[in-house]
């Protein structure tokens, strides 16, 4: 079970909330079992590599699916001797693959489900540097250099155009990121505001406030993309010079709309996420020091804790998955084990100096491949815009077309007319060519106003104003009339009909990603025929091999085959001894993060112990309620005016507290004594202990004695 946080984790979130306010079955509705598909992506060694004079440690067989790790050969590695690992995936990918042909073999079935109706994701996994956000985005020019994200653009409005003129979609857009567990829209003005993520039991993980841009083409897509792009976090690090710092996710929704056997239309909604995760990292190799530390932290936790999700998915024994650990888990439920079809492609490097990232990437990806996931089609969801589209549609083009009625003669009969026609036109407006009907009416009425000279200058006067105001509101109802056809239009293209073209620029990479995917279909014809001829051939020589002369021949062959069978009791024995001593250094590793965290955690209660008096803490402690959706603490009932009313004189230290709380990460130190207890400790270079005194006033010298020594 998830455990609530203390009350250490209380104070620091209403202080920094007090800041922020001062500033697959084709059958609808039947799931099919299919398990989570993984890929493996090598990338070439990079020029600093070569430099440093690093080692190839990846070897990749494309035709089997498998990737092999060498263990380094240099003198200091304490991996030298190690047996070689081999892993066997659905697709893998060495150095020389191309954008296309990866995007062909992972990507395309799962766009085709979505335009199906389906929910999917594709998601790229892996350490620092290795080629996940080329994978995912590539470069623009030359177009066989684009990745995953701009190709499906290309695909979905691709299939659009080759579709039937009665079939109807609407296509929209969102761009999310989650950068230090904090969920923030990068297609909003207000980008850093943070957004809540909320599970429905009807519509599954939802964003509050997550804006959805409609789009008609493939351009507008790119568009957006590149803004979003634009806003999200990156720095430069000693593994990286474009370092993602955050985890994305862009999200495509298509719904479509087909006539049924019943001749009733029937909408079906497919939803696409595509996820550029950010990288695991250790902070020896990238050199991160305070605010990318930070992030370095807060990344490696969120893929902890989808590693965990991962494992427990895997083992089948749980009954309760830890999605709501992490944001990160939570965004990703339906892609892991949910209702969605997933592809996860696990990026890698060939350095030997990366062994150890490479391994534990691949172990995950080893272990994610066994995660089934129950996708079924989503039809006529309460969520679907595109049903509202088309009502709105229909009754514009009625309002229109009652505002273009004929006009009524005159007397009795031809004023009744008339009102009935002036509600019409209120809501409605009133068509050009009614509205020159009216005017012509209107001149000829002014005309006769101008040939009756008999008439008293009053009547002449309030004839007049009436003729104005009729003109007032004739110019009133085609201003209304030009707004609903400009509705009408922005709403009728928004509607997407099948069978027209809408790839402009990416008509061109449609074109690209038919051609690879042929080459890659006759490649795969080619190497399954070779595969059968190998298999025939393997077939024979069994049968050859079996037919023993005498039973000496049996016996030799028997002793043979007992040989082989310990040698593999005695590798998998020392695979054994390798996964206990690579689970142990991964558990070191989580223990540091922990270790990093619970240091954080500890200099922000003693800063707050100082700061603020114990009355304040109890107070803010009996009027905070833990959310298990949001993942936060929230002050409830009248105690939110008491903390306002008084945040005047907490704000007073709260400054200082940010920069003693800066001062002291960097004065103090923790390590270990005889009997393994962590104790702080302070530089006396940079921090006196008098100064550092100052900070604790509030303490019992007990307190101080077991934090200082």
């Amino acid at each position: 079970m998830r455990t609530t946080p203390d009350k250490q984790s209380v104070f620091s979130h209403v202080f920094s909330g007090l800041e922020d306010k001062k500033g697959m079955s084709d059958e609808p509705g039947k799931g099919s079992s299919d398990n989570v598909q993984v890929a493996v992506r090598c990338r070439p060694l990079s020029s600093g590599e070569k430099e440093a004079g690093h080692s190839v440690v990846v070897s990749v067989d494309v035709e089997q699916g498998e990737v092999v790790l060498t263990p380094p050969t240099s003198a200091g590695s304490h991996r030298r001797g190690e047996q070689a690992r081999t892993f066997v995936f659905d697709s893998v990918f060495g150095p020389e693959s191309q954008q296309l042909d990866i995007y062909n073999e992972t990507a395309r079935p799962i766009v085709d489900s979505v335009l199906e109706g389906y929910n999917g994701t594709i998601f790229a996994y892996g350490q620092t540097g290795t080629g996940k956000t080329f994978t995912m985005q590539g470069e623009k020019e030359p177009p066989e250099k684009r990745g995953i994200i701009p190709n499906s653009f290309a695909h979905i409005f691709g299939h659009i155009a080759s579709c039937q003129g009665e079939t109807q979609f609407l296509v929209r857009v969102s761009y999310l990121e989650l950068y230090n567990e904090e969920v923030s829209d990068l297609l909003s003005k207000a980008v850093r505001k943070r957004l809540e993520v909320h599970v429905r039991p009807d519509v599954g993980v939802t964003v509050r406030d997550l804006s959805c841009f409609v789009v008609k083409n493939a351009d507008e897509m790119e568009k957006l993309m590149t803004i979003g792009d634009r806003n999200r976090h990156f720095a430069v690090t000693d593994m990286n010079e474009h370092s993602s710092r955050s985890h994305v996710v862009f999200s495509v929704t298509v719904e479509r709309s087909d006539v049924g056997p019943d001749g009733e239309p029937h909408v079906r909604m497919g939803k696409l996420n595509l996820v550029d995760l950010a990288g695991s990292e250790r902070q020896s190799k990238t050199g991160a020091e305070g605010e990318r530390l930070k992030e370095s932290m807060k990344i490696n936790l969120s893929l902890m804790m989808l590693g965990n999700v991962i494992s427990q998915l895997v083992d089948g024994k749980s009954k309760h998955i830890p999605y709501r650990n992490s944001k990160l888990t939570l965004l990703l439920q339906d892609s892991l084990g949910g209702n969605s079809k997933t592809v996860m492609i696990a990026n890698i490097g060939p350095a030997s100096y990366n062994w150890d990232e490479t391994l534990n990437t691949l172990r995950y990806a080893n272990r994610a491949k066994n995660i089934q996931n129950k996708a079924r089609i989503n039809e006529d969801p309460k969520e679907a815009m595109l049903r509202e589209f088309q009502k709105e549609i229909e009754e514009l083009k009625r309002q229109l077309e009652e505002g273009s009625g004929g006009e009524e003669g005159e007397g009795e009969e031809g004023q009744r007319g008339k009102r009935k026609k002036r509600r019409r036109e209120d809501n409605a407006g009133i068509s050009p060519r009614s509205a020159a009907k009216v005017r012509v009416q209107l001149e000829r009425e002014r005309a006769e106003l101008l040939k009756k000279t008999g008439l008293a200058e009053g009547e002449r006067d309030s004839t007049r104003r009436e003729l104005e105001r009729k003109e007032e509101e004739l110019a009133k109802a085609q201003e209304q009339h030009a707004e609903m056809e400009r509705k009408l239009k922005d709403l009728s293209s928004k509607v997407i009909v099948g069978g027209v073209n809408l790839l402009e620029k990416a008509e061109t990479q449609q074109r690209l990603l038919e051609q690879s995917a042929r080459e890659l279909e006759k490649r795969k014809k080619k190497e399954a025929k070779l595969t059968r001829k190998l298999q025939r051939k393997e077939a024979e020589r069994v049968d050859m091999e079996e037919k023993y002369a005498t039973l000496q021949d049996e016996a030799a062959a028997k002793k043979t085959r007992l040989k082989e069978v310990w040698r593999e009791v005695q590798r998998t024995r020392e695979e054994l001894s390798n996964q206990r001593a690579d689970f142990e250094q991964e558990r070191q590793a989580m223990e540091e993060t922990v270790r990093e965290l619970s240091r954080e955690v500890r200099l922000h209660q003693l800063v707050i112990d100082a700061y603020v008096p114990d009355q304040y803490q109890q107070l803010i402690h009996s009027h905070s309620t833990w959310n298990d959706d949001t993942g936060e603490w929230h002050l409830v009932g009248p105690f939110i005016n008491v903390i306002i009313t008084h945040y005047d004189i907490i704000s007073v230290a709260w400054h200082t507290l940010e920069t003693m709380s800066r001062d002291l990460s960097h004065h103090l130190m923790i390590t270990r004594n005889q009997n393994g207890t962590p104790e702080w400790h302070t530089s006396p270079t940079t921090l006196g202990r008098s100064e550092f005194t100052l900070c604790l006033r509030g303490h019992s010298s007990a307190d101080v004695s077991c934090i200082v020594t």
